[in-house]
């Protein structure tokens, strides 16, 4: 089934600047001008479920959209040359300024994100660690507030995305 996904993010060639442009696919736009191909592969995304000593997640409120003011794991998009793991200790440090190590891998899932009217679709890969107390919080771009939460309290309806509610059910089978 064909979601026009690429047709919707195109409305003219981005090569020849022509309109005769179409999804081939639910994910390939080519254009029979210049036979140009777009691949709309989806964004690698991370988020980290950290644990502090007593068993608490940290959660982070968010600033902007999407999902404003929902609950989320510190995390972001991969950058361009980093691995997962390295885009994720990029992404903590900036989010909540804290060094992490040891990230254990827990699951991939996709996920869906809408920002200024473009449509990312994404492979979030969510990672566990232990951390030390976290340092003093203060606000930033992108980050309201930082709690810490029994696993079990989690309110699911107040998380930011389905991947992320996705990994805490895996986080909550995984601790039995």
């Amino acid at each position: 089934m064909i979601n026009h996904y690429t047709t919707s993010v195109f409305r003219y060639c981005p090569n020849c600047g022509l309109q005769n442009g179409r999804a081939e696919t639910e994910k390939l736009f080519t254009c029979p001008d210049c036979d140009f191909r777009f691949y709309a592969n989806p964004a690698s995304a991370v988020g980290g479920i950290l644990r502090n000593s007593a068993g608490e997640i940290l959660l982070v409120r968010r600033v902007k959209d999407p999902a404003k003011g929902k609950l989320n794991t510190p995390g972001g998009f991969v950058d361009p040359y980093e691995s997962a793991e390295e885009g994720l200790v990029r992404e903590i440090w900036e989010e909540v300024a804290m060094k992490v190590t040891g990230l254990t891998f827990l699951a991939s899932f996709p996920n869906i994100y809408t920002y200024r009217s473009v449509t990312y679709h994404t492979t979030d890969m969510f990672f566990f660690c232990d951390i030390a107390e976290a340092p003093e919080f203060v606000p930033n771009e992108e980050v309201a507030e930082i709690l810490f939460v029994p696993p079990t309290a989690i309110d699911f309806d107040e998380l930011a995305f389905e991947s992320t509610k996705q990994a805490f059910r895996e986080y909550l089978r995984m601790l039995g």
